[in-house]
């Protein structure tokens, strides 16, 4: 069985949608997304450890992550991946 709407409906359809799409987008510039992941700032201040620390964690296996942009300085970790390193999962 195959529907088929006038090209008005299909338009209006469209722009609905579109509509839609367009304010998830402008309310998740609003609103930071959950990503899971933590800023190395943001680890040592939660965990309230040191920089000495932390690298002997990535010593022992934590892995670190860096977006792929040329001179980027920014670490993340997976909040994940900390949880099951301390044995808290």
């Amino acid at each position: 069985m195959e529907l088929s709407f006038s090209q008005e409906a299909e338009r209006e359809f469209f722009f609905s949608i579109l509509g839609k799409v367009d304010n998830y987008l402008q309310d998740s510039k609003k609103h930071k997304t959950n990503t899971g992941l933590l800023s190395q700032k943001r680890v040592l201040e939660e965990f309230e450890i040191t920089h000495t620390t932390l690298r002997r964690w990535e010593r022992l296996g934590l892995r670190r992550y860096t977006p792929p942009i040329e001179g980027s300085t920014n670490i993340y970790y997976k909040t994940e991946e900390l949880l099951k390193f301390l044995g808290v999962e």
